[in-house]
C-alpha cells in the first residue's frame, strides 16, 4: 500500500468516525392515528428513541353553549389545547416535535399545528402542549387525530 493510499484510507476512516454520530442524531419520525379524546385520555403509545408519548387529552374543549353560539356565527373559532403525556428513559435530553392534525370522519383536515419542546433525561412524567385553532362548528365533527412525532438528541 502506497503512502497515498494509506492517507486516503486514514481520511476515510476519520470521516466515518466523524459522520456516524451526526447520522445517528438525525431526527427519527413516527406517526399514528387516535380517536379525539373528548372526556378522557386516549392512549397514543408512540416511541421515538427513548422518548414515549403515552397519551393525549384535550384541555377545556368548546362547551355546548359555545357550540350553539357558533352555529349562528360560522366564522367563530376555538383554540384547542392538546396535552401529550410523555417520558424520556434516556440519559440525554431530547428535542421533540409533535404535530397534531385534527381530521373528520372522511379524513378532511379541520386543524393542524405543531410544537417543538425538550424532554429532560430520566423523565418519567412530563407533558407537552400543542394548541390548534379550529372553527368551533367543526369541533363537533372532529373524529380522529393524526399524531406525528420526530425527535433528536439535544
Amino acid at each position: 500500500m502506497t503512502t497515498r493510499n494509506r492517507a486516503a484510507a486514514a481520511i476515510s476512516a476519520g470521516w466515518i468516525v466523524f459522520v456516524a454520530p451526526v447520522m445517528a442524531a438525525i431526527a427519527a419520525s413516527h406517526e399514528t392515528v387516535v380517536p379525539v379524546p373528548r372526556h378522557h385520555r386516549e392512549p397514543v403509545d408512540l416511541t421515538c428513541g427513548p422518548v414515549i408519548l403515552r397519551s393525549v387529552a384535550i384541555d377545556s374543549p368548546p362547551s355546548d353553549r359555545e357550540l350553539s353560539k357558533a352555529r349562528r356565527d360560522p366564522d367563530d373559532t376555538s383554540r384547542l389545547h392538546w396535552k401529550f403525556f410523555v417520558g424520556n428513559a434516556g440519559r440525554k435530553k431530547w428535542d421533540v416535535r409533535i404535530t397534531v392534525t385534527v381530521l373528520s370522519a372522511d379524513d378532511r383536515v379541520l386543524a393542524e399545528d405543531s410544537r417543538k419542546d425538550s424532554i429532560g433525561s430520566r423523565t418519567s412524567r412530563d407533558h407537552i402542549s400543542v394548541w390548534t385553532r379550529i372553527r368551533t362548528t367543526d369541533y363537533a365533527s372532529a373524529d380522529h387525530l393524526r399524531v406525528s412525532v420526530s425527535c433528536e438528541k439535544d
